[in-house]
């Protein structure tokens, strides 16, 4: 099983949680009626600021983490079959990811990569029945076994928005409209939301390994498709988490609470006398292939997540992919 480093651990409880995790303070909100809000603010415009993480992640990576996710019981979620050799049109690479080309490859060295350790197959067949094939043996690996043990887990990226009102969620989450939606039915039905003050979303990044392919020396098609074709050459599986907590305090009090000014954030929220004692959480968690996010309701819920995010069979799902054109084998870059 994975196991996420103590360090990064403290890292995650000292940033992410803290964010989830907002209180209730003394002073009633100011309008009860605006927090609970379903329609949007025509005006908002959903600002991140980025809290913690390194992602040193090539800018030729396209994030796709956000796009295909759904919620357990709340969406039916659509996850376009990706693996590494797959090719696209360019007007749906990382877009929908329709119309997969079909046409005969050359077969082709795969390696996955994960923290100091690899493992490799030559000569595989470029499908997504010998892809998944190869995953399968890749997870029973010595070396994946070696990189589960050595807690390789890292924080790419942690950043929060001030929704301001349930209505607003939609347009945080606009890039998945089904995934918004469910997310704010969820919220929604959090009891007496109304009297609370603000509305804090939290998305974090956490990657894990990578799968990639050499450059193709005989080209990838065994015939030219054309100069709109582009390939899969690598995939970064990774878990997000999104977290809506809901609080009578203001968003620079919940900051300045996710921040550990006082105290640390465990302590503020689990002691009975902590500032976000009262607080309610609710947390997305996706880190498995299916791309459906389970929704916990407690701190230790995100705990428990946090320290171990990826196991065998929950081993994390295609959150960055890189592309490049069948015709040379140059960069694809998304417009």
């Amino acid at each position: 099983m994975f196991l996420i480093s103590n360090k990064l651990l403290t890292r995650l409880l000292a940033a992410a949680i803290s964010v989830s995790l907002y209180s209730c303070g003394n002073d009633g909100p100011d309008d009860k009626s605006k927090v609970d809000n379903p329609v949007p603010d025509e005006n908002f415009i959903p600002k991140w600021e980025h809290i913690s993480g390194n992602s040193n992640i090539p800018d030729n990576n396209i994030f796709i983490g956000y796009n295909y996710r759904g919620i357990c019981g709340y969406t039916d979620t659509k996850v376009p079959d990706l693996y590494v050799g797959a090719a696209f049109y360019k007007d749906d690479f990382a877009t929908s990811f329709d119309n997969a080309i079909s046409a005969p490859k050359h077969p082709a060295v795969l390696s996955a990569s994960f923290g100091s350790q690899s493992f490799d197959k030559e000569n595989v067949t470029l499908s997504g029945a010998d892809y998944r094939s190869f995953v399968k043996s890749m997870l029973k690996s010595t070396e994946f076994e070696q990189f589960a043990d050595h807690n390789n887990a890292y924080l790419i990226d942690f950043s929060i928005c001030d929704a301001k009102t349930v209505g607003n969620l939609s347009k945080v989450f606009a890039e998945n409209n089904d995934f918004a939606k469910g997310l704010t039915t969820v919220v929604g039905e959090v009891p007496n939301i109304g009297k609370s003050k603000s509305i804090v979303v939290g998305n974090m990044i956490i990657g894990g390994f990578s799968i990639g392919m050499p450059t193709p020396a005989s080209g990838l098609f065994i015939s030219p498709v054309g100069d709109e074709a582009v390939y899969i050459r690598s995939l970064t599986y990774g878990a997000t988490v999104s977290f809506v907590v809901i609080s009578d305090l203001g968003y620079e009090d919940v900051l300045s609470c996710f921040k550990g000014v006082d105290s640390s954030i465990s302590d503020s929220f689990l002691k009975m006398d902590g500032k976000l004692h009262n607080s309610t959480i609710v947390s997305f968690i996706c880190n498995d292939i299916t791309q459906n996010a389970r929704v916990a309701t407690t701190f230790e819920e995100l705990q428990t997540f946090l320290a171990q995010p990826f196991t065998d069979v929950a081993y994390g799902y295609p959150i960055f992919c890189t592309g490049y054109y069948s015709n040379d084998n140059s960069i694809f870059r998304l417009q």
